[in-house]
């Protein structure tokens, strides 16, 4: 490629990926708030003695909701249409935007998206994914008890700003690259974020939702409001677009080949890691006889870790 065409390229491929970046930014934190106030004109806070019988009245179309979710996400993975996979994991998550309705029924304003968590919306299911917290409670237990700097509830939702900003940048990152890379004719984009992750813009979102999760797990709600965070179906959403993304490996594999093969085999799938801490988070891989190119083997890898995670999460937190 010319050098100035080159240049160019990577000077549209920066301006793309911000204003991509962007503009998922201000859909994530802005509508929101946008959102709950339009939705408070249909959906209003209702009085405390309403509250169980119009979430019983609801839960019928919580249940439709739920399975439309869950038909998306099996044809998706069952077919090529991998699209239909991701659209049906954003759909199972975009709820967690409720929690930052200013009201203290879980169905008023924009908690109203919740209607698809009605079927499983109960603290013992929830919490079945408290595990993945553990981290940020380590660290704003050591920063706001041991350190002093500040209450759990604030350093917590510094903690979450922090991930979520860590997260776009990652997301910008390899949209850029992917987009230079396309620019350029390659067919496998090995370079920039690509050479230490396989699915930078996977990762990036991964990171800002957890971040987003630990907002809400640290948030100051209304007085009697709804506030169990949702690990379990963060948990979920991951592991589908995990599941997505290893069908995509699979379509790489059959495209391009040892091309493809041969990047897969020095990059690691989201990030690299210490090399015994590697080969003991890879023991399932072993177990399953895994490779890459193969998404049904690496589904049996997922549910391994699934099942670790809430097996972990019924211990600590039941």
């Amino acid at each position: 490629m010319d050098k100035n065409v080159g240049k160019k390229a990577l000077v549209v491929s920066v301006i793309l990926s911000a204003v991509f970046t962007y503009a998922f930014l201000y859909v994530t934190q802005a509508v929101p708030v946008l959102l709950d106030h339009f939705l408070r004109m249909f959906f209003p806070e209702v009085p405390l003695d309403m509250w169980s019988e119009i979430r019983e009245a609801m839960l019928p179309y919580g249940y439709v909701a739920l399975a439309v979710v869950i038909m998306l996400v099996i044809v998706g993975i069952v077919s090529k249409w991998v699209r239909l996979s991701k659209l049906g994991a954003l759909a199972l998550y975009i709820p967690t935007f409720g929690y930052f309705a200013l009201a203290m029924f879980l169905l008023a304003g924009a908690g109203i998206l919740r209607i698809i968590w009605l079927p499983i919306i109960q603290p013992r299911i929830l919490m079945l994914g408290n595990a993945v917290l553990l981290p940020v409670e380590v660290l704003t237990c050591f920063l706001a008890d041991t350190l002093g700097l500040g209450t759990p509830y604030a350093v917590g939702s510094s903690i979450s700003l922090v991930i979520r900003a860590l997260g776009m940048l990652v997301f910008f990152l390899g949209v850029t690259a992917w987009l230079y890379g396309r620019y350029q004719g390659l067919k496998v984009v090995d370079f920039w974020i690509y050479k230490y992750s396989r699915h930078p813009q996977y990762l990036g979102f991964i990171i800002w939702s957890y971040g987003l999760l630990a907002q809400v797990a640290y948030k100051i709600y209304v007085r009697g409001a709804f506030a169990d965070p949702p690990t379990l179906i963060w948990l979920i959403m991951i592991a589908i677009l995990t599941l997505a993304a290893l069908k995509e490996e699979e379509n790489m594999v059959k495209t391009y080949g040892n091309a493809y093969l041969s990047y897969a085999t020095r990059t690691p799938f989201y990030f690299p890691l210490p090399k015994p801490l590697m080969r003991l988070l890879t023991v399932p891989h072993k177990l399953v006889k895994y490779e890459v190119g193969s998404w049904k083997r690496g589904g049996l890898v997922i549910l391994v870790y699934l099942s670790i995670i809430i097996m972990l999460s019924y211990l600590i937190y039941s």
